[in-house]
């Protein structure tokens, strides 16, 4: 866990980026994609954000939205810029977060176990 001022600098970013999200201010951004950005994380000297993501759709739909924030990541950092106290805008690293799939993998192999053993 990163520092008081950093927390609201994830926070901040956080924000910033679901917010443009929800007002469509990202045209490249595939309309049926559902993206949410789950988290962020700063680097300690605050010049990086990974920013984790997830959308709703298969792999193909996937590439689409990956490429749509790499080339939106233009029009994220002037947002950021213009709405952050700092003396640098961090890189933006976008990652899909792939905790979601993996509670569901082992939700399944968990059912699969029950219902083994229930026969």
């Amino acid at each position: 866990m990163g520092s008081f001022s950093q927390d609201r600098l994830e926070e901040k970013v956080y924000k910033t980026i679901s917010l443009l999200l929800v007002s469509k201010k990202l045209y490249s951004i595939p309309e049926n994609a559902f993206v949410t950005i789950r988290r962020v994380e700063l680097s300690t000297d605050n010049k990086a954000a990974t920013v984790y993501y997830t959308y709703l759709g298969d792999e193909a739909l996937g590439e689409k939205v990956k490429n749509a924030l790499l080339r939106s990541t233009g029009v994220i950092q002037h947002h950021l810029s213009t709405s952050m106290k700092t003396k640098n805008t961090p890189k933006l690293i976008f990652k899909e977060d792939i905790e979601l799939e993996k509670a569901r993998h082992v939700d399944e192999l968990l059912n699969e176990i029950k219902a083994h053993n229930s026969l």
